[in-house]
């Protein structure tokens, strides 16, 4: 009778992870233990081998090997080719120049290369789709990814510089999606 008032949820099966749980709110319950580790509540550990052993050792198994147990399958043979090779993507490159460039009032020095602008193309389609997903939370993040220039060149950038870039990034989004940088 209690089992159809219940709905049959005492015959129900309870996953180990709600089993870790309920023991250790007993514990912190009875005992006031803060944090308690749920392995250390079990008597056999959750790891496969030796939860045999341990069960094996008290008499809950069987001593009899089981078949396949503690074999290591061989590795594959190492041919030194990748077994699966992705294709790559090919290259993407655009045939007209970016219409923006900030020049800059600090130019510097990013390795061997002078940076004395920052090119900020039209954004591409994966770009606003990035972006309508919340993927580029910030002015920063936009300019990062727009202007594809390493994040480090970007951090670089002095006084009013740095500002300017990223103006003319979001300046670059269609109307609509530069609501979320003002």
């Amino acid at each position: 009778m209690a089992d159809a008032m219940n709905g049959g949820a005492e015959n129900a099966p309870i996953s180990s992870a709600d089993m870790e749980a309920e023991d250790a709110a007993f514990v912190r319950d009875l005992w006031g233990i803060g944090q308690v580790d749920p392995a250390d509540l079990h008597p056999f550990p959750m790891d496969r081998g030796r939860s045999l052993e341990a069960a094996r050792s008290a008499g809950f198994a069987s001593t009899a090997p089981v078949e396949g147990e503690g074999e290591v399958p061989a590795a594959p043979e190492d041919t030194g080719e990748d077994p699966t090779p992705v294709p790559s993507a090919p290259e993407i490159a655009y045939l007209v120049p970016p219409k923006r460039e900030v020049t800059l009032d600090h130019p510097f020095r990013y390795g061997d290369r002078e940076v004395r602008a920052i090119a900020i193309p039209e954004p591409h389609l994966g770009l606003k789709l990035d972006l309508v997903a919340g993927l580029l939370p910030s002015a920063f993040d936009l300019a990062w990814a727009l202007t594809s220039e390493p994040a480090d060149l970007l951090r670089a950038l002095r006084g009013k510089d740095g500002e300017r870039v990223l103006k003319a990034a979001v300046d670059a989004l269609p109307p609509e999606l530069r609501k979320a940088y003002r």
